[in-house]
């Protein structure tokens, strides 16, 4: 293979690895629009906390 049809290759394997990474984000913002307008509060990205630690239930008493 010459340099060209090496650096070609290249290209379009760099741009179709742009568009795919593009086209996941806007899937995910649109998915994330959705949930948070039919739920009615915007949705944490964070984990949610299911069981309280039982330095948590010593604090309350």
């Amino acid at each position: 293979m010459t340099p060209v049809e090496l650096g070609i290759i290249g290209g379009l394997a760099g741009t179709l690895a742009v568009l795919f990474v593009l086209l996941c984000s806007v899937c995910n913002i649109r998915r994330d629009q959705k949930r948070s307008h039919t739920t009615g509060f915007a949705v944490s990205r964070e984990a949610p906390r299911t069981m309280p630690s039982i330095s948590d239930i010593s604090q309350l008493s």
